[in-house]
């Protein structure tokens, strides 16, 4: 049993990790090359900055959850609360790449 629930939570790691290693590549590029010119470089930064706030926020978060070595560890929800808050935007960005940007790539724009 404890088997299986290390393992679901590494597959969950690997897949959100393989998003936002996705995010942080293939973001900056999408909005450069669909910003005008005037503003692509500060479209371009202000995804690192977000970025690093998002980072930053985790890190916040992260310091509620008591160390592995307490016992206290084992009987509060808010590190099962951490790994599921990243449900949230991923929801987000789903709803967005289905419903409101599905005409929206950028060869379409180029057309």
């Amino acid at each position: 049993d404890r088997f299986k629930s290390t393992l679901i939570i590494f597959i969950g790691r690997f897949i959100t990790g393989l998003s936002v290693g996705l995010d942080t590549t293939i973001v900056p590029m999408y909005i450069r090359s669909v910003s005008p010119i005037e503003i692509a470089g500060f479209s371009g930064a202000s995804v690192s900055l977000f970025i690093g706030l998002g980072v930053l926020a985790s890190f916040i978060m992260g310091f509620g959850v008591p160390p592995p070595s307490s016992d206290e560890f084992y009987t509060t929800d808010w590190w099962r609360i951490m790994f599921a808050l990243p449900i949230i935007p991923a929801i987000i960005k789903l709803f967005m790449f289905l419903v409101i940007f599905k005409d929206d790539t950028a060869s379409d724009l180029y057309n």
